[in-house]
């Protein structure tokens, strides 16, 4: 509210202008209604509804005891865009100020002239109203995709470590009965926090997707202690790491532990691939994949080429 009261103080104060240049103030009853008419307007938006009614009456009893000139009724047209959600009492003040109006100016000067400015007062500031709403809805589905992308990229990947290794763990034969069922126990506790992290993506998903930075060095690392193989990087541009990233979490994920997957870049893309394990039936893309393409649209390409599985993004 702070950064707003200058602009409100502003307008208030160019209306008092316009009264002083137009000869509203002329008595010293005038600069009384006068003032009755500005000074609300301070407060126009915390309280539109109660402005917009304190400047009508105001407005009204100014024109009836000899207010002229149109500029007098601009307070109300500043309360009518104000309060432009209230549909009924912005008429009711814009009738209430034609009707004034035409006793003093005749009904085309004074009446007609009136509600036709009112209605334009009124339509831009249901204009406005508009852009806010549509501003807002936008601000949240950004707060709502950094979310889902932070699920994603933290719970999603950590756990798929996770529970590789707790596979990996499982299959040696060493374990008592006991272990065993602990290991039993961080699966079945990992494989449901995948499930309700899939739900709330679900949720939250959207057709916004944020701007945000992977570690690519730190997740890689993470990567190959879990089993991945994979050589050292090649220079990958800042706007494909994100890709990238994704792509070698879903191959652990997907063809496990022990798996190599292969990323390169020339001139035209950025490509990661991997050997499909024969047990592995590829379904298509998740929420990262997906969420990713309606971020580069048709630059990014992924699916099964023979017995591999590649994921490519073009340069721009």
């Amino acid at each position: 509210m702070r950064s707003r009261w200058p602009a409100d103080a502003g307008i208030a104060l160019m209306v008092a202008v316009l009264f002083w240049g137009s000869g509203v103030w002329s008595t010293t009853l005038a600069i009384l209604l006068g003032t009755a008419q500005i000074v609300p307007l301070l407060a126009r938006r915390r309280a539109p509804v109660t402005v917009l009614v304190a400047v009508t009456a105001a407005t009204v009893v100014h024109v009836l005891l000899g207010l002229t000139v149109n500029i007098g009724y601009v307070p109300v047209l500043i309360g009518i865009y104000s309060a432009s959600s209230r549909l009924w009492l912005c008429s009711g003040a814009a009738l209430a100020i034609a009707s004034a109006m035409s006793t003093v100016k005749g009904p085309v000067n004074g009446g007609m002239l009136t509600l036709a400015i009112s209605a334009v007062a009124w339509t831009l500031g249901v204009e406005r109203q508009k852009h806010l709403s549509e501003r807002a809805e936008l601000e949240a589905a950004h707060r709502r995709e950094r979310t889902a992308m932070r699920l994603h990229d933290t719970l999603g990947q950590t756990t798929t470590v996770m529970l590789v290794q707790a596979e990996a763990l499982r299959s040696v034969g060493t374990l008592t009965e006991a272990e065993r069922s602990r290991v039993d126990a961080i699966l079945a506790a990992g494989r449901e926090a995948m499930t309700e992290v899939r739900r709330t993506l679900a949720d939250l998903r959207d057709d916004v997707v944020p701007d945000r930075e992977t570690d690519l060095s730190e997740l890689v690392e993470r990567l190959r202690q879990a089993g991945l193989v994979l050589d050292d990087l090649p220079d990958i541009p800042e706007w494909a790491q994100r890709v990238v990233a994704e792509a070698l979490t879903n191959v652990l994920r997907h063809a496990g532990p022990g798996t190599k997957a292969t990323v390169t870049v020339n001139d035209v893309h950025v490509e990661v691939r991997n050997r499909i394990p024969g047990v592995i039936r590829p379904r298509g893309a998740g929420y990262g994949l997906s969420s990713l393409e309606r971020h580069f649209g048709s630059r990014l390409v992924y699916g099964r080429r023979g017995l591999h599985w590649v994921v490519r993004v073009y340069f721009p």
